[in-house]
């Protein structure tokens, strides 16, 4: 017999990992605004984490959390506003 916890074994070590390294990344944003200077977090391997977390676990609609990861939103603004720049030029 298996216990209740055992289908959220293994996505709760993922999901917690994740979690970490989220929050590390946004330690990391804080510290170089504060400083001045540019400190790297671990971009997209947080909201990775989360992703496959929920993914394999019961509850996979939370997957959705994985966007808490401000990479993902960086990229794309990262991305737009290159082409923005690009077309203002023209």
């Amino acid at each position: 017999m298996t216990p209740a916890w055992y289908p959220w074994a293994g996505p709760a070590i993922l999901i917690a990992i994740g979690m970490f390294l989220i929050v590390m990344s946004y330690g990391a944003l804080i510290q170089s605004k504060r400083t001045g200077r540019h400190i790297s977090g671990i971009p997209f391997f947080g909201g990775l984490f989360v992703f496959l977390g929920f993914i394999i676990s019961p509850i996979k609609w939370l997957a959705f959390l994985a966007l808490l990861d401000y990479s993902y939103g960086m990229l794309v603004y990262c991305l737009l506003s290159e082409r923005f720049r690009q077309d203002k030029k023209k």
